[in-house]
Formats: C-alpha cells, sequence, structure tokens
C-alpha cells in the first residue's frame, strides 16, 4: 500500500480537516476499534464522505497481565506508567484503582490519551505532542534526562 495522505496532526479531525477538500461524494471504508471514538467518522461525514465503519478489533483487556506488575502498582513500587492509549490506561485503572495509578508518574503517548487520563482526574507529567513512537521515545528521554541527577521521582 502506498500511502496518499498523512496528516500534520496525529488527531482524527485534523486528519479530516486536511483531506475536506477532497471528500465530498467520496466513498470511506473505516477499519477501527470497538471502542474508537466518533470524532472522525463525524468528522469526514461533515466534509460530504459516505463512511462506511468497520469493526477491525476489539479491544478487550488482557488476561495475561503478571499478578505479581498489577500488585507492584498497586504497591506503588513502580516509578513510571507508560500508556500508549486511553483504552490502556482504563483498562489498567479498572484493574489497580485510580489511586494506584496516581503514585506513579504518568506518561501519555499523545494528547488523546493524556486528556482520558486527566479526564480520570490523573496528573500526566510526561507528554508526547504527536502520538508518534519517536515523540514519545524524545520526551521520555527528556524527563529523565532532566530528572535523573535527582533520581526517579514520583508524584
Amino acid at each position: 500500500f502506498v500511502v496518499g495522505h498523512m496528516a500534520e496532526e496525529f488527531r482524527s479531525a485534523e486528519l479530516a480537516r486536511e483531506l475536506n477538500d477532497q471528500l465530498r461524494e467520496r466513498r470511506v471504508l473505516l477499519p477501527r476499534s470497538d471502542l474508537a471514538l466518533p470524532e472522525l467518522p463525524d468528522a469526514l461525514r461533515a466534509a460530504g464522505a459516505e463512511v462506511t465503519e468497520v469493526i477491525a478489533y476489539r479491544n478487550v483487556p488482557s488476561s495475561s497481565v503478571a499478578p505479581e506488575a498489577l500488585e507492584s502498582v498497586r504497591r506503588g513500587d513502580v516509578d513510571v506508567i507508560a500508556f500508549f492509549s486511553a483504552s490502556a490506561f482504563h483498562h489498567l485503572a479498572e484493574r489497580v484503582g485510580h489511586a494506584a495509578l496516581g503514585r506513579a508518574t504518568i506518561a501519555a503517548v499523545g494528547p488523546v490519551t493524556a486528556t482520558a487520563i486527566r479526564e480520570a482526574g490523573l496528573k500526566v507529567e510526561i507528554e508526547a505532542r504527536q502520538a508518534t513512537s519517536a515523540a514519545f521515545v524524545a520526551v521520555l528521554t527528556e524527563y529523565f534526562a532532566a530528572h535523573i541527577s535527582k533520581g526517579v521521582r514520583t508524584p
């Protein structure tokens, strides 16, 4: 496959805005998660596209998380917890509770994930501006470079 367009900003509304002029009377197949927010299909439809949504995968909590890892989070023995999606945050919060997550420094892959965490009442210390692995590694590196002489701190 050849990527025809990549949004300047990694947010669904931005993608629809950038493609707006090309969408009128176009048919768009949108494979997505069962938990995906309606923002993208709504924006595509508002731009004049006929959108067919298909559930390509179901987002379910992992059944293979080591109980020792969950207990470490509950005890506050984890310095940093990195989230790559809002659903990952919600799944872990269901298992260990918001209070346990609040004992660690929380890192979010991008603004959408960070917003979900903040809406749950927790502080995001580390946030990539773009939801890419490269941007996430860069902010983690910056954070630890600034805090390494003091040791990793938790809220």
